[in-house]
């Protein structure tokens, strides 16, 4: 095959070809020629989605949903009176939404990731504190000593976490 071969791919992708070829003898169309490229792709991480903070409808109950129904009872009737599917509807949802926001309150937009650690003190924080000192001492001196310290204040570390856990939950 003596023509010629375009093929479209952007500059910053050039890098990332490795081998390209015509494969002869399989034209799709008499003037187009079969071409393999290998190239290397390297996968996006998926980006990590922000929650959104949820009404927690979850806790309308008992006292809470009779409480629920007057409020919005008592909003319908002192609004204006509107006419139209759609203006009824969203000046209903309008009300529903504030007055479920109101009694039961809203989720946090971070989600378990960065709740409150209830068994945090500051017994623990001091352990992890010594134990962080030890790890930097030891890479910065690379002695057996510092290594040795630091899996001491590793493990006394994890038994101050867990008492904390074990104090807590027991209560």
């Amino acid at each position: 095959y003596h023509g010629y071969i375009y093929i479209y791919i952007y500059t910053h992708d050039k890098r990332n070809v490795i081998n390209c070829k015509v494969i002869l003898g399989e034209a799709c169309v008499k003037q187009h020629r079969l071409v393999v490229m290998d190239l290397k792709v390297k996968g996006k991480k998926p980006r990590k989605r922000r929650k959104r903070p949820r009404i927690k409808v979850w806790d309308l109950k008992g006292e809470k949903v009779d409480q629920f129904k007057r409020m919005v009872r008592e909003r319908r009737q002192e609004g204006k009176i509107v006419q139209g599917v759609e203006n009824i509807w969203t000046e209903m949802k309008g009300i529903c939404v504030g007055v479920a926001e109101e009694i039961v309150g809203r989720t946090s937009a971070y989600g378990a990731t960065r709740e409150e650690k209830w068994w945090w003190n500051e017994e623990v924080q001091e352990s992890l504190k010594r134990k962080s000192k030890a790890f930097k001492d030891w890479k910065v001196r690379n002695t057996q000593g510092g290594q040795d310290r630091y899996i001491e204040e590793n493990r006394n570390s994890k038994r101050k976490i867990g008492a904390a856990i074990g104090r807590v939950s027991h209560q």
